[in-house]
């Protein structure tokens, strides 16, 4: 068996996905879901909507993203997605 490295974060993310997957698949649990508007979506933003257990942010067409958040957003397992028109 091939031994795999992985810090503390990597695995957490591993896990968290893992654990979201088969919840949706066994169609267990709710997606938390917020639209976001107008303003930059920021990591600050994002940290205060983790703390209210959103686990999908809709952004609208007008509004950015911040690099800092789309990384946050992955580390965190929150999805960014855009909204349809």
């Amino acid at each position: 068996m091939q031994q795999v490295n992985l810090n503390v974060d990597q695995l957490r993310t591993l896990i968290r996905e893992v654990i979201k997957q088969v919840l949706q698949e066994k169609g267990i649990g709710s997606t938390n879901s917020l639209t976001h508007s107008a303003a930059p979506l920021t990591e600050k933003r994002l940290m205060n909507y983790c703390t209210q257990h959103v686990s999908k942010v809709v952004i609208t067409d007008n509004s950015v993203v911040t690099p800092l958040a789309k990384a946050k957003a992955r580390k965190l397992g929150i999805e960014i997605v855009r909204q349809d028109e």
